[in-house]
């Protein structure tokens, strides 16, 4: 049995109530991509930007959000959206194009 004293997970940061999230077009199309199971490169190629693009935006909105990895990003924007915004839904044309 251990007996040292367990850690608790970091929480996710949490602005100020006022402050909305705001994402512009492409970001918006790049989580519902993802969200529908697309690969970053293949988000890529249907945004039109490259996948290094995507990383950079993934990225940003990483920092924004105060997390450190992308299952943090994808919780912290569940989250925040479907409080917002109700739940996120794909683009049934990502997820057809997608399969």
């Amino acid at each position: 049995m251990d007996d040292r004293p367990r850690r608790l997970p970091p929480t996710m940061p949490r602005p100020a109530s006022s402050q909305r999230l705001v994402l512009d077009e492409h970001q918006l199309r790049l989580i519902s991509l993802l969200l529908a199971g697309h690969t970053d490169v293949s988000a890529a190629h249907r945004l039109g930007v490259s996948p290094r693009t995507v990383t950079n935006m993934l990225r940003s909105l990483m920092n924004r959000l105060g997390v450190d990895n992308r299952f943090q990003l994808g919780a912290a924007l569940g989250t925040r959206m479907w409080c917002e915004n109700g739940p996120i839904r794909s683009d049934r044309r990502d997820r057809d194009a997608f399969a």
